[in-house]
């Protein structure tokens, strides 16, 4: 155990440097919060033609898309560039560890920045803790996916040919879901989209009733991507 959490501290400690080092990872990174900023400046009051929950829902899209997604996937690329990536692999370094070293400081970045935009946009306070939790649980899901495509992809550049389907399914389909029955349909199965329906009905009011699917949904989620990715992890090494 006290191996482990050596280990992961020594990756976190190397992804924070590589990070700062990195503006073509680190500029993402700051898109969708400055975005959410500019939109609501330009509109002047944000209660006006576009509600708050509309900025914040828009934010937190791009947020998880170019951050937990993009971010954390050029940075595992850029380890391949580099020609550690095998290194590691073939170290005592576990998938679960590899993952955490990783995970860390996207995690907090995208965590840092959601709450920035619910703070700023100006939604009930009372309901942070419950956007903190699921906003994460769904954050975990997206590094997943973003760890897999960084995996897979031979570079960086690659890294968003890859990614293209992700941004099509968890960033597109949710905007046509308002007006596309199928988009509609299709949007129910993605985290993103139950967790805006989460937000939605608490700030409405109306608790947890009736978000059993949605929870479920999201959870299920986290399973299933967890495997997937320990399956590509030990598959590349073995490679």
């Amino acid at each position: 155990m006290v191996a482990s959490i050596t280990r992961i501290k020594a990756l976190v400690k190397k992804e924070s440097k590589d990070l700062v080092r990195n503006p073509y990872v680190l500029l993402p990174c700051l898109l969708p919060v400055a975005l959410v900023l500019m939109l609501s400046n330009s509109l002047g009051n944000v209660q006006g033609d576009v509600p708050n929950f509309e900025l914040l829902k828009m934010g937190i899209d791009f947020n998880l898309i170019f951050i937990s997604v993009f971010a954390i996937s050029m940075l595992i690329a850029e380890e391949k560039e580099k020609n550690t990536l095998r290194t590691l692999m073939l170290s005592a370094v576990s998938p679960l560890e590899f993952l955490a070293g990783k995970a860390v400081v996207i995690a907090v970045l995208t965590t840092i920045a959601n709450t920035i935009m619910y703070l700023f946009v100006g939604m009930d306070i009372q309901f942070l803790p419950h956007f903190f939790v699921w906003s994460s649980l769904v954050t975990v899901v997206m590094i997943l996916l973003g760890s897999m495509i960084g995996l897979l992809a031979q570079n960086q550049v690659a890294t968003s040919v890859l990614g293209t389907p992700v941004i099509v399914a968890f960033l597109i389909v949710p905007m046509l879901a308002v007006d596309s029955d199928l988009a509609g349909r299709f949007a129910l199965l993605l985290p993103n989209h139950n967790l805006e329906l989460i937000i939605v009905q608490l700030q409405n009011g109306g608790g947890y009733a009736n978000l059993g699917s949605n929870i479920f949904t999201i959870l299920a989620w986290i399973i299933v991507s967890t495997l997937a990715f320990c399956y590509v992890y030990n598959t590349k090494r073995l490679d």
